[in-house]
C-alpha cells in the first residue's frame, strides 16, 4: 500500500476519537487531522524533516544561512505554554562527581563577558563544566521587581537606558525565576551539558558605593555566609579549574565584585579542612588546580589583578572529529538568548584571563590554554 493511501486510510480512524477536532467535516477535517499527524511525527523524530548540521547549538533547529541561530525564539516556541514554564527554562542534566570547569559570577549574562568561553571549553574541548550564580537577575533592567517572594511586582519601574521588556506575570519571577530560563538556553546553545546553581542571593540595582563589595556581601548575609556557600559548591563539584570575574568586577559593579572577591576567598577555604567544617565533613576539602580572573580585552587590569598570561582570540575550532566550530558565533548567539536585558547577537573578538592562583605551576604566555599543567583526578580525591 502506498504511503498516500495508508494516511487517506488512517487519518480518518485517528480522527475518530478527538470529535472536538473535527467539528468540521470533509477536506478540512482530513486535512486537519493529516496535519496533527505530521506534527506528532516530527516532534517524535523531528531529523526526518530536517537537517542533521554538523555543527551549531545542541538539539537546536537551524537554517542554512545561519546555523548557530535557533529558530524561532523561545517566546514563540512557548507562546501558549503557561508563562512559568517558559520562565523556569528546560532543566540540564545534573553534574557528574567531579567536573573540569567552574564558572562563577553575580548574575545571568555576566558569562558574557567571558567572550566563547563556555563553547570552546563545552564544545571543542569537551569539558565538563557548570556555572553558578550568586542571584538570579530579579532587577535586571525592564522587570518587574520585587525582593521578597510574597511581595507584589512593581509593574511602575521602568529603565530610560533599557526598553521594557514585555510585562512578565509574578509567577515568573517567583519561584521560577524568569533569567534563569533565559540561561538555561544559553548554556544550550552554547553545549554546557549540565545545570547551572543559582544561589538566589538577593538582586538590587541600588548598591552603594559603587567600586567595592561592601555593599553586596551586606546584602547577601556577609562575605563570610557567601564564601561558605561557594565553598561548599566547590566541595562538592571537585572542578579541576575555577573561572570568574576580573577583580574589579570590570566595571565596578558592587555585586560582580563580591563574586569575584567571594570566589578567590572561596578557592583558597575549601582546601583547608577547619574551615566551613559542615561542608568539609560531607564533602571533604579539596584544593583547587587553577583560579583564573577574566578581563575584556583591552581594559586596564587592577592593581589586584596578575599580569595578563592568556589572550584567547576566539578563532574556530576542531570539534574532535575534524569539524570546525565557530565558536564566536555560538557564543553570540548564545547571549542573545538574554532577551530580557536586550543583549545582541555579539561576542567580543577575545578575552584576557589573568591567572589568580595555581597548585600546578605557572602557565607558559601566549598558551591560550586553561588546562595547561592540569592534571587528571579520581573524583574521589
Amino acid at each position: 500500500m502506498s504511503l498516500v493511501s495508508s494516511l487517506v486510510a488512517i487519518v480518518p480512524m485517528a480522527c475518530l476519537p478527538f470529535p472536538f477536532a473535527c467539528q468540521l467535516r470533509g477536506s478540512r477535517c482530513l486535512a486537519g487531522c493529516l496535519g496533527l499527524l505530521v506534527a506528532l511525527a516530527w516532534v517524535e523524530s523531528p531529523g526526518a524533516f530536517a537537517g542533521n548540521p554538523t555543527s551549531g547549538p545542541a538539539n537546536a533547529p537551524t537554517n542554512e544561512t545561519d546555523p548557530y541561530r535557533v529558530q524561532p525564539g523561545p517566546a514563540a516556541e512557548t507562546a501558549n505554554a503557561p508563562f512559568a514554564e517558559l520562565a523556569a527554562g528546560e532543566r540540564l542534566a545534573p553534574p557528574p562527581k567531579a567536573i573540569d570547569l567552574l564558572v562563577v559570577v553575580a548574575h545571568p549574562d555576566d558569562e558574557s563577558t567571558f567572550g566563547a568561553l563556555l563553547p570552546h571549553y563545552a564544545r571543542c574541548r569537551d569539558k565538563a563544566i557548570v556555572q553558578l550564580l550568586m542571584t538570579s537577575g530579579e532587577w535586571g533592567h525592564g522587570l518587574p521587581h520585587h525582593t521578597e517572594p510574597d511581595q507584589t511586582p512593581d509593574y511602575s519601574y521602568d529603565d530610560s537606558e533599557q526598553p521594557r521588556f514585555e510585562k512578565i506575570p509574578p509567577e515568573a519571577l517567583y519561584p521560577f525565576f524568569y533569567r534563569e530560563g533565559e540561561l538555561r538556553r544559553m548554556l544550550r546553545i552554547s553545549g554546557v551539558a549540565y545545570e547551572p546553581i543559582f544561589l538566589r542571593l538577593p538582586d538590587s540595582s541600588s548598591l552603594q558605593p559603587w567600586g567595592e563589595p561592601t555593599a553586596a556581601f551586606e546584602l547577601w548575609g556577609g562575605k563570610d555566609r557567601v564564601v561558605g556557600r561557594i565553598v561548599g559548591v566547590i566541595r562538592r563539584l571537585r572542578p579541576k579549574v575555577v573561572v570568574t570575574m576580573a577583580y574589579d568586577g570590570y566595571n565596578g559593579n558592587p555585586q560582580h565584585m563580591a563574586a569575584s572577591h567571594g570566589t578567590i576567598a572561596a578557592v583558597e577555604a575549601a582546601a583547608e579542612a577547619d574551615r566551613y567544617p559542615a561542608s568539609a565533613a560531607e564533602h571533604g576539602p579539596y584544593t583547587v588546580q587553577k583560579l583564573y580572573l577574566a578581563v575584556t580585552e583591552g581594559q586596564p587590569l587592577s592593581s589586584a589583578d596578575e599580569a595578563v598570561v592568556h589572550h584567547h582570540v576566539w578563532t574556530p575550532c576542531d570539534d574532535g572529529e575534524g569539524r570546525p566550530v565557530d565558536v564566536r558565533a555560538i557564543a553570540a548567539r548564545a547571549n542573545a538568548e538574554h532577551q530580557s536585558q536586550g543583549m545582541k547577537n555579539e561576542c567580543p573578538a577575545a578575552t584576557d584571563f589573568v591567572l589568580k592562583l595555581s597548585t600546578v605551576g605557572p602557565d607558559r604566555l601566549g598558551e591560550n590554554d586553561l588546562f595547561e599543567n592540569v592534571a587528571d583526578r579520581p573524583a574521589e580525591e
